[in-house]
């Protein structure tokens, strides 16, 4: 079974929204406008919090 409905959250979508919606859903797809930029999953957030914590 296919599941057509996906959350759409802008590039400027601030963490704590993404961390929010993270709770109910596998990924999002982010988009400017009618242009998909990419798909974003938890795993990316949190690869990028070590990554940030590792550049201090």
């Amino acid at each position: 079974m296919v599941d057509r409905n996906v959350t759409v959250v802008r590039p400027s979508t601030p963490l704590e929204t993404l961390m929010s919606i993270f709770s109910n859903e596998r990924f999002v797809v982010v988009s400017s406008g009618e242009q998909i930029q990419g798909i974003l999953t938890q795993i990316d957030i949190l690869d990028f919090l070590a990554s940030q914590l590792g550049n201090k």
